[in-house]
């Protein structure tokens, strides 16, 4: 059976479903219905140019790709018309933005979609926004110097204030979502909602250790409430310390991990260590009570389950600011985070590069042009297009304009819209395996023009491996719609309705991970045993132990999952998976429905527990969308024995064959199971077993009663064979 899957409009849901063509539908939406319903969102959304007819017709990837579109050379590198011709955009979802504020009455950002968030409560600490005011790092007009007392109660709204605030965070939350309404350019999320939060400050505000823990714990709270799954942290500068090299810095290009040691391919860079810059956020913790600000994030990622996004930073330096690189010192955070790259496009060829590398001069420029590469954060770490053109505001006297703006700042918005993209398209996910479907998908190959990506060192880049300049790659959504590229650890999801992935999904990231994990293993081991053999710590002993001990905790929790990836099913949905997958760490089906050929399930066993069901397919038939309508793509099975399922069957569950001759590599049925025909419906079905066969006998069959009175199941070397007698 070569069944057929589709993208449906669904009138209950008002949003497009995947299905197959077995199932009912509501059947494929003309381009008037689809344009009404773009009309419907803009005028419910408040949007100034109600009268805009949107010319994107569902599966023409093109039609979606107008001057607007375009007006953000992003959108194509990170292909964006894809999702939006396959009916995403990011409606449903709420997005959070934590910045300099953002006029909500630019036209832009003039929607009901957009509104304010407040911040309440006291500062904890004496403080100042501009600690390097004398550097010219300055406020606006009504507050230069950002001085903050402790005990002194705040209410700072989420709109733009004047003499406060500056136009950094309308840009932001602009390229993250902004109006799509045929006038200057849109956001990548154009449809999703969006909770703006203050910092109370421009973004000449240093994120070094200087902010206040209780503000920012108030408004990334006050985000979260709103239904946030997401909070975008574009705002701010780093940590500037005049010295004898170019700054006080986190390890400039040729970094490798956190230690003080040159890259072999760059020796001619001067390195240092980021780890000061943990001390400094550890000192400022004990210095008011135990906690700094960067802990508030943390804690407000995990009460609401949400994702925080945070800039690398653009000094060139091989490793991310403390922000992005939190998850290194403090890994049970990892889960919650994304820390932001960006990539530069060269205005002679079109091409996209590593964001500074456009102007090989900047080698010798530190400070400037070019952003903090992924370093030791490569596994947290994806990279997105920046110089966008966006909306705007002048300063001085808060009127609305457009211009680009670049740097991570710019490129994390790209990043906040696709994670709103992909949380519509898969609402059933967790944040945190959202995130995971966009990385394990980013693009590592292509520059934008058809050539190879290439590493500050030169270097092709691996195509399924993070590395220290891009992390995982390019956001790519294109690919990230059609299901996770790769399954990094155990994915045990819940599916909730029915499903399809058609990405082939493989394992290599989280084994290389492996090999990293056991090199670190022995060197944290062996650096905590000599600290703990110390009489006495001092404060930054105490807390490299602190650090070193947790980070080889995590990498023993992942040392006892193995280092594969593996699928676990739950749900009452049905999942199928359309490609031939090799991820090594096999598949529980524990609930409801998984199908897909016998090469999807990768290379250990797939288990199917107790009232769960397997259907294997021989092929697929695949409508997506195409360039100038939808295409019809087939997936086929290999010839290669090895590639055949392994089954367990479980008391209690069920196998069922989509069509006859299924071939498997091995089958054990370890109590009273189910085998289902009836979608094969004919009076003799086979299907082979290459390896050995076990508990046939246990197999009871399922089939149309209206045709047939009974059923037999015969073992014939490999091959079992299921005779049904006609009525």
């Amino acid at each position: 059976m070569n069944k057929t899957f589709k993208t449906l409009w669904n009138d209950a849901r008002r949003a497009y479903i995947v299905t197959n063509e077995v199932q009912k539908s509501h059947g494929k939406p003309t381009k008037s219905a689809l344009t009404a319903a773009v009309m419907a969102v803009a005028l419910f959304s408040g949007v100034a140019s109600a009268a805009y007819v949107e010319p994107g017709i569902q599966g023409n990837i093109s039609s979606w790709e107008t001057p607007e579109y375009n007006k953000d050379h992003g959108m194509a590198l990170i292909n964006a018309s894809t999702a939006y011709a396959e009916g995403l955009n990011g409606k449903g979802v709420l997005i959070g933005i934590v910045d300099s504020g953002a006029l909500l009455s630019h036209p832009e950002l003039k929607t009901n979609r957009i509104f304010p968030v407040t911040a309440t409560g006291s500062y904890v600490k004496d403080g100042t926004r501009y600690p390097f005011a004398y550097m010219g790092q300055t406020g606006e007009a009504k507050n230069r110097f950002g001085v903050y007392h402790k005990g002194e109660k705040f209410k700072v709204g989420g709109d733009f204030i004047l003499g406060h605030n500056d136009s950094h965070g309308t840009h932001v939350t602009g390229v993250a979502a902004g109006n799509r309404n045929g006038e200057e350019a849109h956001g990548v999320a154009w449809a999703a909602k969006v909770a703006v939060g203050n910092t109370g400050g421009s973004d000449n505000m240093n994120y070094g250790p200087y902010q206040d823990y209780g503000y920012f714990k108030a408004v990334w709270e006050a985000t979260a409430k709103t239904g946030a799954k997401l909070i975008n942290n574009s705002w701010g500068t780093n940590v500037r310390i005049g010295d004898t090299s170019h700054h006080f810095d986190v390890g400039q290009i040729g970094t490798e991990g956190e230690e003080v040691a040159d890259n072999v391919q760059r020796k001619d860079f001067y390195t240092t260590n980021s780890v000061t810059e943990y001390y400094l956020f550890k000192k400022d913790a004990k210095d008011n009570g135990g906690k700094n600000f960067m802990d508030a994030a943390f804690e407000v990622a995990q009460k609401y389950n949400l994702i925080q996004i945070f800039t690398n930073g653009n000094r060139r330096f091989q490793n991310p600011f403390y922000r992005a690189a939190y998850p290194f010192y403090n890994p049970e955070a990892e889960q919650y985070w994304i820390a932001a790259g960006s990539v530069q496009r060269n205005p002679d060829d079109g091409s996209y590069t590593i964001y500074g590398d456009v102007n090989k001069a900047d080698d010798n420029s530190w400070g400037a042009g070019g952003h903090n590469h992924a370093g030791f954060a490569k596994w947290w770490t994806v990279t997105s297009p920046t110089d966008a053109w966006n909306a705007a505001v002048d300063n001085k006297t808060g009127k609305p304009f457009n211009k680009v703006a670049g740097g991570t700042s710019n490129a994390a918005p790209h990043i906040a819209g696709s994670m709103a993209i992909l949380m519509q398209r898969y609402a059933y996910m967790t944040p945190t395996q959202v995130r995971d479907v966009l990385f394990t998908t980013a693009n590592r190959t292509n520059n934008g023009i058809g050539e190879a990506l290439y590493g500050s060192d030169g270097d092709k880049l691996d195509p399924k491996v993070p590395d220290e300049d891009y992390g995982w790659g390019v956001i790519d959504l294109g690919k990230a719609i059609y299901g996770p590229g790769q399954f990094f650890g155990t994915f045990d999801v819940a599916v909730k309705g029915d499903d399809v992935w058609h990405n082939s999904i493989s394992d290599e990231a989280i084994q290389a991970r492996g090999e990293e994990d056991r090199a670190q293993m022995q060197k944290y081991s062996k650096r905590i045993a000599e600290l703990k053999a110390l009489e006495k710590l001092s404060d930054q002993q105490g807390w490299e132990l602190e650090y070193k001990s947790k980070r080889l905790a995590s990498i023993k929790d992942r040392e006892a999952q193995g280092w594969t990836g593996k699928l676990v099913k739950h749900g009452k949905g049905d999942l199928t998976l359309t490609a031939v997958n090799s991820y090594t760490g096999g598949t529980q089906v524990a609930e409801g429905k998984l199908a897909g050929m016998t090469e999807s399930f990768g290379t250990a066993p797939v288990t199917v527990d107790s009232g769960a069901t397997l259907e294997l397919h021989k092929s697929f038939t695949i409508v997506k969308a195409g360039q100038t309508g939808e295409v019809a793509v087939n997936s086929v099975g290999t010839d290669k024995t090895s590639d055949d399922a392994q089954v367990v069957l479980k008391a209690g569950s069920v196998l069922s064959l989509a069509t006859d001759g299924i071939s498997l590599k091995s089958l054990s049925v370890q109590g009273p199971a189910t085998l289902d025909v009836r979608a094969v419906n004919r009076p003799e079905v086979t299907f082979t077993v290459d390896d050995a066969i076990e508990g046939a006998d246990q197999l009871t069959v399922v089939y149309d009663k209206d045709r047939y009175s009974g059923a037999k199941v015969t073992v014939d070397g490999d091959t079992v064979k299921v005779n049904l007698t006609s009525k």
